[in-house]
């Protein structure tokens, strides 16, 4: 008791092995405290600057400006390249930049906010721009701001909601439009409207985009204050994705000449549903309860993989050397096609067309067409007409219960051998890979 047994190394010479030693608590514990404070209370320990400050406290915290680096187009007093004197805008942007709302716009002048220079960035974040009684520009581009970037608000009750005029490659994003009486959105070419929303307006067009824009997600609904307001309508070379036009007082969508209408839907529009100008491509998209053409394309056009059904005047209407391939045609009022010529008509079904009685299957009133594997079946008048001397080409299609007759073929017509579904029929003399089927 009272002793350390602590063990070091013996260093003499003759001798390498660990030698057991006995020291007093007391020594050791001495020990261990000189040390420490020795430590402690060393000079080297802690050293000590100056205790006087280098200068005046600085702030620590960021910038409102480098927290938000865009202007507050409301903001008192305007920002730099904001005009907010002129007797016609609330406020006309002058200067490139990203300006952003804080609060509602009532606007009582004529027009609301003037984008007047290129690259601006002009966000609602979620505001509304409005006047109570139309007329004048919500939102107006003037021609040379390209790339302007619009987004995130709604406009409402102007002229134009926002009009882009001729101002190339701008952005519409996730903006609701309604009570305008000429257009909703106008925009320029080279274009993209992602998300945007029309309902309610009246005049032209719900949403229009020139030559070269791109439209995705967009709605245009109830656009009917007008007698003949089309939902979506584009210019020459335009893509229309994943759209959809409902109950507009004209037709549904309008894609101009080379358009692209991918994934839409056109439904109870007081004209036709899908609309494709020359050398347009119509694909996987749905036209239902038009009041007029389901889908109406002009020359050199493609229908593929489409649903046509309930339209009050037909089906599909093409006019010349297009492609109708893989649709499904049923339960229009009038023809399920019907088309001028050179067109080729291929793998479709169309079934129960003509429900007023007067519409075929196929009805061609031009010549050259090719009528090629269709199922087309229990149509009111005709499964196929065609006119004399047509020179139309009729082969690999099965028909039956129409009840007009499958076959209403004037002369000057190729008809494939026509052979009956019965059984024990199919495999007959003729042999033809061209043969027609009929039940």
């Amino acid at each position: 008791m009272g002793q350390l047994l602590l063990l070091r190394t013996n260093m003499t010479n003759d001798s390498s092995k660990p030698v057991m030693k006995h020291f007093p608590f007391a020594t050791v514990l001495s020990q261990l405290l000189f040390y420490t404070s020795y430590l402690l209370l060393s000079p080297n320990a802690f050293p000590q600057g100056t205790l006087n400050p280098p200068g005046p406290p600085a702030p620590t915290m960021k910038k409102l400006d480098e927290l938000e680096p865009r202007a507050n187009l409301q903001a008192s007093p305007a920002p730099a390249g904001v005009d907010t004197s002129n007797a016609d805008y609330h406020f006309i942007i002058n200067q490139p930049g990203s300006y952003y709302l804080s609060a509602n716009i009532l606007v009582t002048k004529t027009n609301g906010i003037q984008i007047n220079v290129e690259g601006v960035t002009l966000d609602l974040n979620g505001f509304q721009i409005s006047r109570v009684s139309p007329s004048g520009n919500g939102i107006e581009i003037s021609d040379t701001s390209h790339r302007t970037t619009v987004r995130n608000g709604t406009v409402k009750g102007f002229l134009f909601g926002i009009h882009g005029n001729i101002a190339k490659a701008c952005a519409f994003r996730d903006l609701a439009v309604t009570g305008c009486t000429s257009y909703g959105i106008f925009a320029g070419p080279g274009a993209v409207l992602d998300s945007c929303r029309a309902h309610d307006n009246a005049g032209t067009a719900a949403i229009s985009a020139e030559i070269g824009s791109s439209l995705i997600n967009c709605t245009a609904s109830n656009n009917a204050n007008g007698p003949n307001c089309i939902g979506i309508r584009t210019g020459r070379s335009c893509t229309v994705t994943h759209c959809t036009a409902s109950t507009n007082s004209g037709s549904g969508i309008l894609g101009g000449e080379g358009s692209v209408i991918k994934d839409c839907a056109a439904y109870s529009n007081a004209k036709d549903g899908i609309v494709g100008s020359n050398g347009s491509a119509i694909a996987s998209s749905s036209a239902q309860y038009n009041l007029s053409t389901g889908i109406t394309i002009g020359a050199h056009c493609m229908v593929s993989n489409c649903t046509v059904s309930n339209n009050s005047i037909g089906g599909i209407y093409a006019f010349y050397e297009s492609i109708i391939a893989g649709c499904t045609i049923s339960t229009n009022q009038g023809d399920g096609i019907r088309c001028n010529s050179n067109n080729t008509i291929e793998h479709n079904a169309i079934n129960v067309n003509g429900i007023t009685g007067t519409g075929d299957g196929i009805h061609s009133v031009g010549y050259g067409n090719r009528i090629d594997s269709n199922n087309i079946r229990f149509n009111a008048a005709a499964g196929i007409r065609l006119p004399n001397n047509g020179h139309n080409v009729v082969i690999r299609n099965t028909l039956g219960g129409n009840s007009g007759g499958n076959y209403l073929v004037g002369t000057g017509n190729g008809v494939g051998p026509i052979i009956s579904a019965d059984a024990g029929n199919l495999g007959n003399a003729t042999n033809s890979p061209f043969a027609n089927i009929q039940d």
